[in-house]
């Protein structure tokens, strides 16, 4: 699993299905058995005041939620959907956790 990555992972607890990127960088990806993701979810619903720590996911009205980071472990991930762009991958970690830890 790399940095980027989209993928779908599903709750052991509820079987609830989610689209999400991995935010952990590659040696961490390599090394732990959880990793921190953001969540993508639709735009509108997305809070105002959560506005700059959201990624716009290009081609679609997603965005991937930088506010809502998670740690999940790898066994829930069960469909890999592909990497988000270069692009996309800057934007997350500048606009999104940048902003989010004040760097």
């Amino acid at each position: 699993m790399q940095q980027g990555q989209v993928w779908v992972s599903e709750s052991r607890i509820s079987g609830r299905k989610s689209r999400i990127v991995v935010v952990d960088g590659d040696t961490i990806a390599n090394l732990r058995q959880r990793l921190i993701v953001a969540p993508i979810r639709e735009g509108r619903e997305v809070p105002n005041q959560f506005q700059l720590l959201s990624v716009p996911l290009p081609g679609t009205s997603e965005i991937i939620a930088v506010y809502d980071l998670l740690l999940i472990d790898k066994e829930s991930f069960t469909e890999y959907e592909g990497s988000v762009s270069s692009e996309t991958l800057e934007r997350i970690k500048t606009s999104g956790l940048g902003a989010r830890f004040d760097l």
